[in-house]
C-alpha cells in the first residue's frame, strides 16, 4: 500500500482518466500490469507544496511475488523522480511526486493520514459519511457536489463552503467507501456561524440522508463535529479529586485565561482524576472554546505549552496563593460534543485487585459535584457492594458532553474489615442496575453505566520458539500452565489459557 503526494491537483479535479496515467506510470515502475493496482484513497494533504495524497494497493497476481522487493522499487522510482518523469512523458507534466507511506498492506486498509488532512487548526465542522455501490473512481465531481448540496441543506452552510477531505475504499474490491467533508463557515453570517452549525446538529433525525433524492445510498458515521476549541489535561503536584473544589477550579481556570489572553468565561474544568503518579497525583481536563471563532487554534495549543512548560502557569497560581507545579499531559483540538476521557484507564491502583463502578450523574457538572455530594454517593454505592464507605474513593469526575447535564464519576473499592472482592462479587451479581438506587434519598440522580467491574487478575501474552496454533494441543497447553504457575508461586488451577494467535513471526 503505497501514499504518494502530488504537488498538483485536489480531490475534486482527480478524476479518473489523471488516476488512470498514475496507475499506468506507476506500474511501469514496477515492472505490473495495471489491472494489478487500484487507488484506493484520495485525500487534501492542507500541503501547499504537496497538496493531493493518493493512496494506491499494488496486488501482485503472481504467486510468490517478492513483496519487499516491489516496496523497494515503489520508493526509489518516487524519490529517484522516476515517476514524475513517466507521469510527464504520459501528459501530467509538471508533477512532483514524494513519498508518503509505503507498507506492506491487506485487503483492510489504513486511512492514508490520520486526520483526513487539512486545517485541523482551524474551527471547522467534519462529517464522515460510508457510501455504499462507490469506488474511489467512480464517485466523481459530479456526485460529490450532489452530496455537498444536501450536507449544505442539513447544517445551514452554503456548497461552497464545503470540501471533500478524504476518501478511501476501506476494504479492496469491497462495494463502498467513506468519505470526510469539512465546512469552514465564512464570518458574519448568522446561518453560517459555527453556533448555529452545532445547533443544526442537535436536531438531526436518523439517517438524515435519506430525504434527499441522492443517486446512491449516502450514511453519515455519526454525528457531524463541531471543532473549535482545545482540550487539555494538566497534571497537579499536590490534590486529589476530593478537594478538587469549586474554589480551585476558579484559581486553575483564572491562571490560565490570564496567561492565554482569554476571558475565564471561555474555559471550562471539564474532568478531574486521581493519576497514581505520586509526582503529579491529580490530573485536571480543560476545555478552551474561544469565543473568536477566527481564532488561530494551532497558535493557542503552542502559547499553552509554552505557558506550563516554562512554568508561568505555576508562577501564576503561586500569586493567587496556590503552591502546586504543574504538567502539560495533553493537549489536542476538541470538539463541542463528546470529549476524550482525561487519562485511558482511570488513574490510580490499576495494578492493586479492586472493584470498579462507572456512574451517570444526571443533573451535576464537575463543579457541582463537592466532596459532600460525593460522600453521599460513595454510602449509597457502598451500601450496595456490602464496603464500608471508607474503603471507596471518588478516582474521576467527567463530562462527556459540553454544556450538558451529566456528570460521569468512577470510584474504585479496595475491601477492608474481612470483605474480600468474592464477597463485592456476589454482590455486584444479585445487583439490579437499573434500580439500584430507587430506594435512597440523594439530592442527585446516579444511575451505574454498566455493572461494577472485579479486578483481580493479570492477562499475560507470551511468545513461544515453535508450534503453530494448531499444533498448541491441550497437553501443551497444560505443560504451560504448570510451567508457569510454578516460577509465579501459584496452583496451576489459577492460571488458564485463554488465547492462541499465529504471530506470522518465524
Amino acid at each position: 500500500v503505497a501514499s504518494i503526494e502530488l504537488s498538483k491537483f485536489r480531490t475534486e479535479r482527480f478524476n479518473l482518466a489523471r488516476q488512470d496515467v498514475l496507475i499506468s506510470a506507476l506500474a511501469s515502475l514496477a515492472g505490473l500490469d495495471p489491472s494489478e493496482l487500484q487507488v484506493s484513497g484520495l485525500e487534501n494533504s492542507g500541503n501547499p507544496d504537496s497538496p493531493l495524497v493518493v493512496q494506491v494497493v499494488l496486488t501482485p497476481t503472481q504467486a510468490g511475488a517478492n513483496l519487499t522487493a516491489l516496496k523497494e522499487a515503489v520508493i526509489t522510482g518516487i524519490t529517484s523522480g522516476n515517476l514524475g518523469s513517466e507521469l510527464a512523458t504520459s501528459g501530467m507534466p509538471g508533477v512532483e511526486t514524494s513519498v508518503g507511506v509505503v507498507e506492506l498492506g491487506t485487503g483492510n486498509l489504513p486511512e492514508p493520514i490520520a486526520d483526513g488532512g487539512l486545517p485541523d487548526d482551524v474551527p471547522h465542522v467534519s462529517v464522515g459519511l460510508t457510501i455504499d455501490g462507490e469506488s474511489v473512481e467512480t464517485f466523481d465531481a459530479a456526485k460529490q457536489d450532489l452530496l455537498k448540496v444536501a450536507l449544505g441543506d442539513l447544517l445551514g452552510l452554503d456548497p461552497a463552503d464545503l470540501e471533500f477531505v478524504l476518501i478511501v475504499e476501506p476494504t479492496i474490491d469491497g462495494d463502498k467507501i467513506r468519505v470526510e467533508v469539512r465546512g469552514y463557515p465564512p464570518q458574519g453570517g448568522s446561518g453560517d456561524d459555527l453556533t448555529d452549525v452545532a445547533k443544526k446538529i442537535e436536531e438531526l433525525g436518523e439517517n438524515p440522508l435519506d430525504e434527499y433524492d441522492l443517486p446512491f445510498d449516502a450514511k453519515l458515521d455519526g454525528p457531524p463535529e463541531v471543532v473549535w476549541g482545545v482540550v487539555t489535561t494538566i497534571g497537579l503536584s499536590a490534590g486529589d479529586v476530593e478537594g478538587f473544589n469549586l474554589t480551585k477550579q476558579e484559581t486553575l481556570i483564572e491562571s490560565l485565561a490570564a496567561l492565554l489572553g482569554l476571558e475565564a468565561s471561555e474555559l471550562e474544568v471539564t474532568g478531574a482524576e486521581n493519576s497514581g503518579d505520586a509526582d503529579m497525583p491529580l490530573v485536571v481536563q480543560v476545555i478552551i472554546v474561544p469565543s473568536d471563532k477566527t481564532k488561530d487554534l494551532g497558535a493557542l495549543q503552542d502559547l499553552l505549552e509554552s505557558k506550563v512548560g516554562s512554568g508561568d502557569l505555576s508562577s501564576e497560581l503561586a500569586d493567587r496563593g496556590t503552591i502546586v507545579d504543574t504538567t502539560l499531559e495533553s493537549s489536542e483540538l476538541g470538539t463541542s460534543a463528546t470529549l476524550p476521557e482525561p487519562i485511558a484507564d482511570g488513574g490510580i491502583a490499576d495494578d492493586a485487585q479492586h472493584v470498579s463502578a462507572r456512574l451517570n450523574v444526571t443533573g451535576e457538572s464537575v463543579e457541582s459535584f463537592d466532596a459532600a455530594k460525593q460522600d453521599l454517593l460513595k454510602d449509597a454505592v457502598a451500601e450496595l457492594l456490602g464496603m464500608q464507605p471508607e474503603d471507596l474513593e471518588v478516582v474521576m469526575l467527567w463530562e462527556p458532553v459540553i454544556g450538558g447535564d451529566t456528570l460521569v464519576v468512577e470510584i474504585r473499592g479496595f475491601p477492608t474489615n474481612n470483605v474480600t472482592l468474592g464477597d463485592v462479587y456476589e454482590k455486584i451479581e444479585e445487583l439490579d442496575e437499573e434500580d439500584a438506587f430507587e430506594n435512597t434519598t440523594l439530592p442527585f440522580v446516579p444511575e451505574f453505566d454498566g455493572p461494577p467491574t472485579v479486578v483481580w487478575g493479570v492477562v499475560a501474552s507470551i511468545e513461544l520458539s515453535q508450534f503453530s496454533a494448531e499444533e498448541f494441543n491441550l497437553t501443551r497447553q497444560e505443560q504451560l500452565i504448570d510451567a508457569l504457575a510454578r516460577l509465579v508461586g501459584l496452583d496451576p488451577s489459577e492460571l488458564q489459557v485463554s488465547g492462541l494467535e499465529n504471530s506470522g513471526n518465524p
